[in-house]
């Protein structure tokens, strides 16, 4: 069973579907909308831009959008007004403000009531089948929950932005699968080829070998594992042995400074005490940091601009990143730039260095992450300290750390510094398929 997918492009598809059903009742000629578009062209850059209306909002980034964004764009050039509308609630939800405010001012011109067609059609058609689809893989793709294969196969890396509720797991589940594998353990289930001319070659590894070796894929990509049990019947059941979920909650929940006998013995203990003995319940419910990707939290300020008039006060929005990397020896590494995520998340190594970098270590304890870190380099003599609190969001499991506390001390002077979380925003998770597991 594939991932629910995203709202946004899953909006994307019915409405231009429902587009093309249908002839545009357009007033507006071509001529007009160029013009509209070079009225509303944007300069992403760090200068000021004379003659700009007072209070022009302007995006400061540090460098040109990616290939795929120029794409999007150039799909929806002399599109509806619904097609600049919905380009511009993504590029608001990726930061891009910019972008968002001159394709915002687009739709407008196109339909003055764009908005209310978009909020209309969203509740009516969109929000309902993705409750369900939400409450579908929730309770029947465990490995859908942990490993956000929404990206696309040939795509290393996306930046997701979270957006919508909160998410609030149901007080009770029944996995409705529980019906089918107690249905598939009473059968006698046989290898049926595809070619009834070949032979099926795995037939001949006992099962005890099969659940060994996913006892190793499944240290590598969770996902495989999945897949693998989507194949047949037998392969499901075999995806669901109890032994293959141990071992990769003892990995995954491995406690640092403690021998992993000792560790072994905690995860049983938890696993008895809270999760009735399933180990593949714990590894779907239970908060963990996930290491086979980055965290991403995306900021903004604003900065007053200098004019050569007095006509007009040019206001400048920069967006910066702040990136959090885990490793799974304990340590972190967490960086702070302007920089699009693009451009950055292969760069995160051990060995990466550079101004606003830091590095240490981090503790997990329950949902509760406690992140020790210096800048080396620029700021040796602080040490740093956040308290960020594990959560889930409708688009996965445990790829959310909200902001409970950040502080440091002065070596030199021995104070402390607490700084205020209101403008700290929650990181959130993005796969990097380059990075190992």
């Amino acid at each position: 069973m594939q991932n629910s997918p995203d709202e946004l492009e899953e909006f994307r598809r019915k409405w231009r579907e429902e587009v093309k059903s249908r002839k545009h009742l357009d007033h507006y000629s071509d001529d007009s909308l160029k013009s509209t578009d070079n009225t509303n062209e944007k300069d992403d850059s760090f200068q000021s831009v004379d003659g700009s209306a007072a209070g022009t909002v302007e995006q400061v980034v540090s460098q040109p959008e990616s290939t795929l964004a120029d794409l999007e764009e150039s799909k929806v050039e002399k599109g509806s007004a619904m097609d600049y509308y919905v380009l511009a609630v993504d590029k608001e939800r990726e930061g891009n403000l910019g972008k968002a405010l001159a394709n915002y001012r687009k739709a407008f011109h196109l339909d003055r009531n764009v908005d209310y067609k978009y909020k209309q059609h969203y509740q009516t058609h969109i929000a309902p089948t993705l409750v369900e689809g939400s409450a579908a893989d929730t309770s029947t793709q465990p490995s859908s929950d942990l490993e956000s294969s929404d990206t696309k196969k040939d795509e290393d890396f996306l930046h997701v932005v979270q957006y919508g509720r909160e998410y609030v797991p149901p007080k009770s589940r029944q996995d409705p699968l529980d019906e089918l594998i107690e249905d598939f353990q009473s059968q006698s289930l046989e290898y049926i080829p595809a070619d009834e001319e070949k032979p099926v070659l795995i037939s001949m590894l006992p099962n005890e070998i099969i659940v060994h070796m996913l006892q190793h894929v499944i240290l590598e990509s969770v996902t495989s594992v999945h897949s693998f049990a989507l194949v047949c019947k037998k392969f499901l059941l075999l995806a669901r042995s109890q032994s293959i979920w141990r071992s990769l909650c003892e990995y995954t929940y491995h406690t640092h400074d403690i021998s992993k006998e000792t560790s072994d013995m905690i995860q049983l203990d938890f696993v008895n005490r809270l999760y009735d003995g399933d180990w593949m319940k714990m590894f779907i419910e239970r908060p963990r940091i996930r290491f086979d990707g980055i965290y991403i939290s995306t900021c903004h300020y604003i900065r007053p601009g200098s004019s050569e008039t007095g006509w007009n006060q040019p206001i400048h929005l920069v967006t910066y990143y702040r990136y959090i990397r885990f490793f799974r020896d304990g340590t972190i590494m967490k960086y702070l730039s302007t920089d699009e995520p693009i451009h950055v998340v292969h760069s995160l190594t051990k060995a990466f260095k550079g101004r606003q970098v830091f590095h240490g270590r981090y503790e997990l304890e329950d949902a509760n992450v406690t992140v020790s870190m210096r800048d080396k380099e620029t700021r040796a003599t602080e040490r740093f300290q956040m308290k960020l609190f594990v959560k889930s969001t409708h688009r996965g499991r445990h790829n959310k750390l909200a902001w409970e506390e950040y502080v440091s001390w002065s070596d030199v002077r021995g104070d402390k510094t607490t700084y205020n979380l209101k403008h700290m925003k929650p990181y959130y998770f993005s796969v990097v398929r380059s990075y190992t597991y």
